[in-house]
Formats: structure tokens, sequence, C-alpha cells
């Protein structure tokens, strides 16, 4: 009785297939499967990164123009590195320290920090710093600003100290340029006016010129003057001298 034939009986192959945040390395003809890199590793990887840039420390000290000047360089870097906006939050109150980090814990319990984007976060941190009652009075006291006793740029530096509380005041160059011109002294706001200015630095750099011209012409005043007071005596003593030999 002939020996019946052996029969392979093909079976389906198994394929396995990697999930999205697996890692397939192909060997061989073979594939070999590593475990995936959860999120957390990606977090991990990017606060090394944006900690390598060497971001700025935020302490909390009750200082407004160093709160806003550490959004800004935290957001510089953020930019730089393409983060995305559901991660910025989460990166930049890694360096919040001593009174900022209790108050971001404070945050934490009233509100869903989760899903809180970076305009809502920088908005929080200067409303903490920066409350809108100082926000007002910083903002009318840029209004009100004029020169008075000040050398124009004493004034400039004050100018642009205050302009920071009032972003909504000087809207645009022109504006900017007029509020300041507004705040001159008459005797250099008249001599300024005439050259129909559009830019803040040429404004102020036309002040500065005219202030210097101003204080040249009363120093020679006063010379003349002083001169004009010796000649008046010597003549008169020589009068005296004529009248009583």
């Amino acid at each position: 009785m002939p020996r019946a034939r052996n029969r392979l009986t093909t079976r389906p192959r198994r394929t396995t297939r990697s999930s999205p945040l697996s890692h397939t390395n192909v060997t061989e003809g073979r594939a070999t499967i590593y475990p995936a890199a959860g999120l957390e590793c990606h977090n991990v990887s990017l606060i090394q990164e944006f900690k390598a840039l060497t971001p700025p420390i935020l302490r909390g000290e009750p200082n407004f123009l160093e709160a806003k000047n550490w959004m800004k360089e935290i957001k510089k870097i953020l930019d730089v590195m393409a983060v995305p906006e559901e991660m910025r939050v989460s990166l930049a109150f890694f360096m919040l320290r001593d009174e900022a980090d209790n108050w971001w814990d404070m945050i934490k319990t009233t509100q869903d920090v989760t899903k809180m984007v970076w305009m809502q976060f920088k908005e929080l941190l200067l409303s903490n710093y920066f409350p809108e009652a100082v926000r007002r009075q910083k903002r009318a006291e840029f209004i009100h600003l004029v020169l008075r006793n000040m050398i124009v740029t004493e004034y400039a530096a004050k100018f642009t100290q205050l302009s920071r509380y009032a972003p909504n005041v000087v809207i645009d160059e022109k504006i900017r340029a007029e509020q300041f011109q507004e705040g001159l002294r008459l005797n250099i706001r008249s001599q300024v006016a005439p050259f129909m200015l559009h830019t803040y630095s040429e404004v102020v750099a036309r002040a500065f010129v005219i202030e210097k011209e101003i204080e040249e012409a009363q120093r020679l005043r006063s010379r003349n003057s002083r001169f004009g007071d010796s000649e008046k005596r010597e003549q008169d003593f020589k009068r005296q001298k004529v009248t009583h030999p």
C-alpha cells in the first residue's frame, strides 16, 4: 500500500502590528517590536531641551516688570523650540520658585490647569503681580507725564518705562511720538512742532538737540551779563576817580 504523502497544512501567518507609539526594527526579514515610548518620555525629553536653553527663574518678588520680562524670555524659548500650545504652560511652571511656586499651587486648587493655554497663564500671572487698580494708576501717570524739571533724556527714560503700562494708549509709532511731544516744555515743544516729525526716535532726538541749544544760549546770556556787570563797575569806578581826584 503506497505511503500517503505528508500534506502541509498552510495556516494564516500571524502579523504583529506595532502601535503608533512603538518602534519597529526590521532585521533579516524579522520584525522586532520595542516597547512604546510613552508621552512621559517625550515630556522628559522636552523638559531637558527646555532647561538646556537656560530659561530664567521667577521667584515671586512683587515686581511687575520682572514678571513681565520673565514671561517674555520664556515665550522666546518656547517659540524657538516650537512647543505646541497645549504644552507651554507645563514647561513654564517648571521655572517657578518660592512665592511664585506657592502661587501656582494655589491656582491649581481652583482651576483645571491641564487645559490652560499660554494667554490664560500670562493673564493670571500678570494680574497677580499687577492688579487692575495699580494698572489704572500707572496708566494715568503715563498719560499725564510731562517734562517739568527733568532733562529730555530723563523724560524719555520715564516715558518708556510708563508706556509699558499703557499699551492701549500708544497703539502705534505716530501716537507714541505725539504723546511724547505733548509732554515737552513749551520752549522745547514750540521748536519741535514745526518739524512735523512722525516717529518717537525723531522727536526725542530733535528735543535733545533743542534742549542743548537752549542751554547754550542761556550760558552765553549769563556770561555776557557777567561781563556787562564787570564793565559797568569799571566805568563807575573811573567816573568816581574823575569826580573825586
